[in-house]
């Protein structure tokens, strides 16, 4: 279905379907294919609740570094099961080429 939304938003004549299945192909994208995996990825809300008990720990002693370091551990790991479970469902390496969230980070460093 993704490959579907891709399609008409790149290559409609109607910018206002363009810009709706490109909304869509984004919703597919991060909603649904993250979303039945989540349930495959062990240790998922353990992993979560103790990201938040870092975070809430650095910003109450104003420590920035703490802060930075825990944000960029918790990116690059969501990035590469976000990036894992997308080809599970499918996607390929083009179709994350698409979105500026996956083209923005080096996929050689993650």
């Amino acid at each position: 279905m993704q490959k579907i939304y891709a399609f008409i938003a790149e290559y409609s004549p109607l910018q206002g379907i363009r810009e709706i299945y490109g909304k869509l192909y984004a919703l597919n994208l991060w909603g649904y294919s993250l979303t039945t995996a989540q349930g495959e990825i062990p240790d998922f809300d353990q992993a979560l609740i103790q990201f938040t008990h870092t975070l809430i720990q650095a910003l109450k002693a104003h420590n920035a570094d703490l802060f930075a370091k825990t944000m960029g551990t918790f990116v690059k790991k969501a990035y590469a099961l976000a990036r894992s479970a997308l080809l599970a469902q499918g996607f390929t390496q083009k179709d994350l080429s698409l979105s500026p969230s996956f083209t923005l980070l080096n996929t050689e460093t993650v």
